[in-house]
């Protein structure tokens, strides 16, 4: 465990008791909360999983919403940024829940959870990834490392593209040069080591359409996060109108409704991406930028607190209440602008 983890249960109690913690929280009026999630597992099954820091257990979440229930008035992202551009002040901080990727246990277990305290939640879908049925190709590219290994792929990947350098020290590093090389280089890469392995492929982890389509139908917000989660900024104009076109008309076609909002894979955008949403319709987008929104902030450049497991935990992986209401407040985020103050 870092020292940091080691120091901030103190630093949040001493932040409870002098009144910065409440002062945070009532700041939050001001403004709408984001928090971005990816995936709700059952306590137990997080464990083994590639990317621990996007799974929280079902009882840490389950106590977020409690939290939330009590606390804030839970919107859509839609629905929130419509009530942003108005005059009212909220008489509780407004505070919403925003999914990313689209993973089946949103549906089996995050939404039902949300609906049993009478909130709703935003569900960002990669649709492409969908209508295939296939693991999003993170999911994909971690399981062909232990499949297939390091010396293996280095070999595959040189000879295909021996101008492309990938890093191999280990998985983390492996996933994150892929997000850095083209789209069209990573496809064909990945496409190549799966002729490595024997076997059926995996089962999709994501929800399926008719899914997709119950959810909006009980009233959650359906949202896109392109059809095959590229970084936007790394494709032509024309790559990036069919990711974000596409997804769009599938999504809107699954659901029957309007899907006004977006969310940037890995976060990355910039003007000309923001630009190609907007004239696609969308009228919103998510960053993965921390901070809160108000009437000020720019529709296509929302930020967000990203909800990870060890920033919300005890060490013993039970749910910190005031560590939550830090994160949630934006006491914890700022902090960590300044170097070597807190994790």
């Amino acid at each position: 465990m870092s020292w940091k983890r080691r120091i901030r249960p103190a630093a949040d109690k001493v932040a409870g008791y002098s009144g910065v913690l409440w002062a945070c929280e009532q700041l939050m009026r001001s403004g709408t909360t984001v928090l971005m999630y990816h995936r709700v597992l059952e306590d137990g099954d997080d464990r083994g999983y590639p990317f621990p820091s996007i799974v929280l257990p079902r009882t840490v979440f389950e106590a977020q919403l409690d939290y939330l229930a009590d606390r804030a008035r839970v919107l859509t992202v839609h629905a929130a940024l419509n009530e942003l551009r108005g005059e009212a002040r909220s008489p509780k901080p407004v505070v919403c829940l925003s999914f990313d990727d689209g993973y089946i246990d949103n549906f089996e277990i995050a939404a039902p959870l949300l609906e049993e305290r009478g909130l709703l939640g935003t569900f960002f879908i990669t649709a492409g990834a969908v209508e295939a049925r296939a693991p999003l190709w993170y999911d994909r590219a971690a399981e062909l490392w232990t499949s297939v290994g390091a010396p293996r792929i280095g070999e595959i990947a040189h000879g295909l593209h021996p101008s492309v350098t990938l890093a191999l020290s280990d998985r983390g590093a492996w996933i994150e040069s892929l997000k850095r090389v083209p789209n069209d280089v990573r496809v064909d890469l990945m496409g190549l080591i799966e002729t490595e392995l024997d076997g059926p492929p995996p089962p999709c982890p994501l929800m399926t359409p008719a899914q997709i389509r119950e959810l909006a139908d009980r009233g959650h917000e359906i949202g896109s996060h392109t059809c095959s989660h590229p970084i936007l900024t790394r494709m032509t104009p024309e790559d990036r109108r069919q990711e974000i076109g596409g997804a769009k008309a599938l999504l809107e076609a699954w659901t029957g409704r309007e899907v006004p909002g977006f969310c940037y894979p890995n976060g990355d955008y910039d003007a000309a991406v923001a630009r190609q949403l907007e004239e696609a319709g969308h009228e919103y987008a998510c960053t993965t930028a921390a901070g809160r929104n108000d009437r000020s902030t720019n529709p296509f450049e929302l930020r967000r607190v990203d909800v990870t497991p060890d920033r919300v935990t005890r060490a013993d992986g039970r749910f910190d209440p005031l560590a939550f209401r830090a994160e949630v407040s934006m006491l914890h985020p700022t902090l960590r602008r300044i170097p070597r103050f807190i994790g």
